[in-house]
């Protein structure tokens, strides 16, 4: 029974006013209470419906807003993982791409239940610092190592490299790298280490020792050298970069990392910078740099040493080749010129062969020629005559002196 039938159900049972009460005025005492006491449970009932739908649209709100919480997307400069107690869940990649455990930004939205974790592994390039291990007073802190800076070197206080000519160097520099997006990359760098950025660590460490120890001090401070190379044209010279060298080994020191473990550390390598320039020990810096000095002034001659012999047999290369045009040329004229008397003597063969009259014209009239020619050049001439059955012979002594050679536009 609720509570609209109890009052109806009392109001039926109690006794009607008369005719004197209402003519008085008044009412009947207990008809009063009864009602008012009616009327309040009704209104708390009617507040407690109210309260009641207004709470389960409420909470339906708030389910509402928790379900839809559990759906998320990817951004670009991150990838995600989601894991169910622990686990891995496979995913929807998005059309085309198939199922993965690594989601990325096109892989679309994804949902994740409240037993789920999302596990999120940053993309964006990061930095890691190697400015202790090998400075002066590493590892101190504030006025410590400003004291330590300040005095002289210790073997007990400071880091060093040391370098392949046996001198002491201290180094400063900054790993740029991002985490893998890959799938082995990314659950490699989420699950294998506690630190991935300490492995990473210790990888450039021993890199930059190694590479170190194989180049001269003053090479270092240059931060680079020049390496002979033999080639089919004769040597050349390479130039070297300290900190492409220490990239190059890091990278091969990871790639031997992952072959050896089967696993990764999950990080790739954009690149090694110094944080400051390379520089030896206070006590001796003055005579390095003097060192230095003459090393540069000595790369200077050498660099214009070897400009100018790139110069020298450059232009020895196009003199020859001016040469060998030259006698190819000659060559060419000397054969077109041969070419066409050979030609020409084939005709006069014909004519000698057909009609010894005009062969003996035509020698008679070859023979003046070359007769007035050759005695226009000398300065003097002998001629001596035999006879024999048929023809005559005639030998000439040219007596002029050298005729000096004519050149190309003269014989042309």
């Amino acid at each position: 029974m609720n509570e609209n039938e109890k009052y109806n159900d009392i109001k039926n049972h109690h006794p009607t006013q008369s005719p004197e009460n209402n003519a008085a005025g008044g009412e009947m005492p207990e008809k009063k209470g009864i009602d008012r006491e009616d009327v309040g449970h009704k209104a708390l009932s009617d507040a407690l419906n109210v309260s009641f739908k207004f709470l389960k649209i409420g909470m339906l709100i708030l389910l509402v807003i928790y379900l839809m919480q559990g759906w998320f997307y990817v951004p670009r400069d991150r990838v995600a993982i989601k894991l169910s107690f622990g686990r891995p869940v496979e995913v929807k990649l998005g059309p085309g791409r198939g199922s993965g455990y690594v989601m990325d930004s096109e892989s679309g939205w994804h949902f994740a239940w409240p037993w789920h974790e999302i596990v999120w592994l940053p993309l964006e390039q990061q930095t890691l610092d190697i400015d202790r291990e090998f400075t002066r007073g590493g590892g101190m802190e504030g006025e410590q190592q400003r004291r330590a800076e300040e005095g002289q070197l210790s073997l007990y206080r400071d880091n060093y490299l040391i370098t392949g000519d046996v001198n002491l160097i201290h180094m400063s520099l900054r790993a740029r790298y991002r985490v893998r997006s890959d799938q082995t990359g990314a659950f490699d760098y989420a699950f294998r280490f506690d630190s991935p950025e300490e492995v990473f660590r210790r990888i450039i460490i021993q890199a930059v020792i190694e590479v170190v120890s194989n180049w001269e001090v003053l090479e270092v401070r240059r931060k680079r050298r020049e390496k002979e190379i033999s080639t089919e044209e004769g040597p050349r010279y390479m130039r070297l970069s300290l900190f492409e060298e220490i990239d190059n080994r890091i990278i091969n020191y990871m790639r031997a990392f992952e072959e050896n473990n089967g696993f990764s550390i999950g990080i790739e390598l954009v690149g090694i910078e110094p944080i400051r320039d390379p520089e030896v020990p206070d006590e001796i810096k003055p005579h390095f740099d003097m060192a230095l000095d003459a090393e540069s002034r000595k790369d200077a001659l050498i660099q214009e040493a070897r400009r100018q012999a790139t110069s020298i047999e450059q232009d020895a290369y196009g003199d020859r080749a001016e040469i060998i045009g030259r006698a190819e040329a000659y060559k060419t004229r000397v054969v077109t010129s041969a070419d066409a008397d050979a030609e020409m003597l084939q005709k006069l063969l014909g004519i000698y062969q057909r009609s010894p009259k005009h062969a003996a014209i035509l020698k008679e009239w070859h023979y003046g020629r070359m007769v007035d020619e050759l005695l226009g050049l000398a300065e003097g001439s002998f001629v001596l005559h035999g006879e024999s059955e048929t023809v005559g012979r005639e030998l000439w002594l040219e007596l002029s002196p050298q005729h000096p050679r004519k050149n190309d536009d003269e014989d042309e």
